[in-house]
């Protein structure tokens, strides 16, 4: 079984179709540009309410305590360090051992390392590939739990269901149409994290 987590910019109409048909999920909500932010925090945390999701709030921690969310999630790029008086998960995101241990300081117990396949802002030449994710992931395999993003597709997930992966994040997979085989495929690997 996998930890699926699907990250959300702004909640369009097709993601919600998807997360409707979606089970044992967590949503990530990570609005960088600040459009709309608290209207659709709020919105998605309904959502993630309804149908029993974990819901998680990339950078903000106030908002994350007030909204009632799971946890928060801490990018790469954040070198903030968060001492939360209420006990919430911390996710984080990687791309490299250095920063994986930046992130385990700032109280990361999951951690998303990334791009393990090709998207379309990193290309072959700056993927990771899945064995060096496996070795890094050994590297750090008593400290925190690594999970894969980055170019996940139906195709890609069959070869990470194969290498025994814990977690995966997607921020392609909702933007689309999901197709019912592999909607079924999500469904029945999903663990609630």
């Amino acid at each position: 079984m996998i930890n699926i987590f699907f990250y959300i910019n702004e909640l369009t109409e097709l993601q919600k179709l998807n997360l409707h048909k979606l089970k044992k999920i967590s949503i990530i909500y990570r609005n960088y540009e600040k459009k709309n932010y608290i209207k659709n925090a709020f919105r998605i945390a309904a959502i993630c309410k309804k149908f029993n999701f974990k819901f998680y709030i990339s950078n903000d921690y106030k908002l994350a305590t007030l909204i009632g969310a799971n946890g928060i999630y801490i990018p790469s790029f954040n070198n903030i360090m968060i001492k939360p008086y209420k006990k919430i998960e911390i996710l984080g995101s990687a791309h490299n051992v250095q920063e994986i241990q930046k992130k385990i300081i700032q109280g990361c117990n999951k951690i998303f390392l990334s791009p393990l396949f090709p998207t379309k802002d990193y290309q072959k030449s700056k993927i990771l590939g899945i064995h060096k994710f496996n070795s890094i992931r050994r590297l750090f395999s008593n400290k925190t739990k690594i999970y894969a993003l980055g170019g996940i597709n139906e195709i890609n997930l069959r070869k990470l269901i194969l290498h025994n992966i814990e977690g995966m994040g997607s921020i392609s997979i909702l933007e689309k149409k999901i197709d019912n085989k592999f909607l079924n495929t999500l469904n029945l690997i999903a663990q609630k994290p």
